[in-house]
C-alpha cells in the first residue's frame, strides 16, 4: 500500500515537471535566456581578446566584494571573469564555441530547429576540446598570449601531458590523426575531397 502511494507521488511530480517544461511561457523564457546568454558571453569573450592583460591584473577574490575594482571588459566584472575562466583557464580561443552552443540551445527551445541539437552539441564540444589541445600543442611553451596561450590552460596542460608520453612528434601525429578523423566524421563531403 505504501509503495503504491510513493509511486503515485512520483508520478504526480513527473507530470508536474513535464507540464512545467512543456509550458510555452517557460520555453519562451528559457529560449530568450539562452540567446541573451550567448550574446553576453560573446561580448565578454571578444572584449577579453583586447583587455586580457588588464582583466588578469587584479585579485579575483575581491571582484564581487570590492566596488572600487574596475575592469576594462565590455561586459563588466562578470564578463572579465567569464573571459578568464573560458579563454585563459579552460579552452582558449576554442571557447567561442560556447556562445554558439548557447545560441543553438536557445533557438531550439524556441522551436527554431537548425539540426539535431544533440549532434550539434556533441560535435561542438568535441571540436572545442580538440581545437584547444591542438592550439596548446602548436603554441608550446612560448604560450603567453591570452594568459595561457591560444589553447587555454586545458590545451596547454593536455598537450604537455601528451608530449611527455608520446614525445612532440608522436603528439603531433596523434593530433593530426584526430583532427583528420574529426573532419571526416563530422563533414561527409570531406571523404570525397580526400
Amino acid at each position: 500500500m505504501a509503495k503504491s502511494k510513493n509511486q503515485k507521488k512520483k508520478s504526480k511530480r513527473r507530470g508536474r515537471l513535464r507540464r512545467f517544461f512543456t509550458d510555452e511561457r517557460v520555453k519562451l523564457s528559457f529560449g530568450i535566456f539562452f540567446i541573451l546568454l550567448a550574446l553576453y558571453t560573446m561580448l565578454a569573450l571578444i572584449s577579453y581578446l583586447f583587455t586580457w592583460k588588464t582583466d588578469q591584473s587584479f585579485e579575483y577574490s575581491q571582484i564581487l566584494s570590492n566596488p572600487d575594482i574596475q575592469v576594462e571588459n565590455w561586459a563588466g566584472k562578470t564578463g572579465a571573469f567569464i573571459g578568464i575562466l573560458l579563454i585563459n583557464k579552460w579552452f582558449g580561443i576554442a571557447s567561442f564555441a560556447f556562445p554558439a552552443l548557447f545560441l543553438l540551445v536557445g533557438l531550439h527551445t524556441l522551436n527554431i530547429k537548425i539540426g539535431s541539437l544533440w549532434k550539434i552539441l556533441r560535435v561542438g564540444l568535441i571540436g572545442m576540446i580538440l581545437a584547444s589541445i591542438t592550439l596548446g600543442y602548436l603554441a608550446g611553451d612560448q604560450a603567453t598570449f591570452l594568459g595561457s596561450g591560444p589553447g587555454g590552460g586545458h590545451g596547454y596542460i593536455i598537450s604537455l601531458w601528451l608530449n611527455s608520453i608520446l614525445g612532440k612528434i608522436g603528439t603531433g601525429l596523434l593530433l593530426l590523426f584526430l583532427n583528420f578523423a574529426f573532419i571526416i566524421f563530422t563533414y561527409r563531403p570531406a571523404i570525397q575531397w580526400f
